[in-house]
């Protein structure tokens, strides 16, 4: 929602970012928390003179330390977006040496991947137990045919020995392995977990049943993090792109003076709120009903005496 400098909503205004651009403008600010520093392009408009992109410009393309972006990577020289003609149709989300919480819990997920090749390893050469043949002919042809018939049993398990030969399958390592590399799975999944979410226990289905205070605590925290991604992103659309829209179109004039602010209030079904607007009013309480009939649907086109007014107002004996 957007707040006049009285404090008041401007609901009209709403219709300027209830589009797909905001949407991607919106995406790219959050990312930037997970991968870096970004630099959002807002500078194409349609027949309307609205916006109708939010596009965000390749890192390899851009040269946040010396605001440039580049023709091709790796380029030394550039058209620079913080100062200048391009300043107003490019934004920078981060700062210049901001690398993004993704590349800090890149040592996880590289000791993730390493354990789960590390399992498949052990599957393939401990999963299935090999077959051993023992035979007495020492002829090279009839290693040869035990060799070939041994290949195919993988499809076919059917053999024809001769005198004392056998097959022989030995017993797999008689160790745990499922217990060391899943562990070690699941501690890097919580660690991750913790780092982006600050907590596991949504994440890694921990059973919390029964402990209202777990609960609570993890649903604390949950709604940190949200606020605080709310509140990035409510500081970058004030500060950053409500003069950059005003500048680029006419269209975004009635922007001036005002702020972006997040609509905290929940939703209530219609049939609730009459009741709580019923038990608020029998308790005393005035209501401003222009906002109960917006919100209800209800049209309210006059207020009526409670009964007893009426009959009180109807005693002759109590007008004596």
């Amino acid at each position: 929602m957007f707040i006049n400098q009285t404090g008041g909503e401007e609901p009209e205004v709403k219709t300027l970012f209830q589009k797909p651009w905001f949407e991607e403008f919106i995406k790219h600010v959050l990312w930037s928390i997970f991968t870096g520093v970004k630099v959002i392009e807002i500078f194409k408009l349609d027949e309307n003179l609205e916006l109708y992109t939010a596009e965000l410009i390749p890192m390899e393309h851009t040269n946040p330390k010396k605001g440039l972006i580049l023709k091709e990577p790796g380029q030394q020289n550039g058209q620079n977006y913080k100062t200048g003609n391009l300043e107003n149709f490019y934004l920078q989300i981060g700062k210049d040496y901001d690398i993004g919480t993704l590349a800090e819990i890149t040592p996880l997920v590289l000791a993730k991947k390493l354990a789960m090749g590390s399992w498949l390893d052990f599957i393939e050469k401990f999963g299935i137990p090999p077959r051993i043949v023992t035979t007495d002919n020492n002829s090279t042809e009839r290693q040869d045919e035990l060799l070939d018939m041994m290949l195919k049993m993988v499809n076919n398990h059917v053999a024809v020995l001769n005198g004392t030969e056998k097959i022989e399958i030995p017993q797999t390592p008689n160790t745990d392995a499922y217990k060391v590399f899943n562990e070690m799975i699941a501690r890097l999944n919580s660690e991750m977990s913790k780092r982006i979410l600050g907590q596991d226990g949504t994440s890694d289905n921990k059973d919390t049943s029964g402990n209202y205070g777990s609960l609570k605590i993890l649903q604390e925290v949950a709604n940190d993090r949200h606020e605080s991604d709310k509140l990035f992103v409510k500081y970058i659309i004030n500060s950053q792109l409500i003069p950059r829209l005003i500048i680029l179109s006419s269209v975004y004039a009635p922007l001036n003076n005002l702020t972006f602010d997040w609509d905290t209030s929940e939703e209530i079904e219609k049939g609730t709120m009459v009741d709580k607007a019923v038990a608020l009013t029998n308790a005393g309480f005035e209501l401003d009903h222009q906002i109960l009939a917006e919100k209800t649907g209800m049209p309210i086109t006059g207020i009526k005496k409670p009964i007893e007014q009426e009959k009180d107002g109807n005693d002759p004996k109590k007008k004596n």
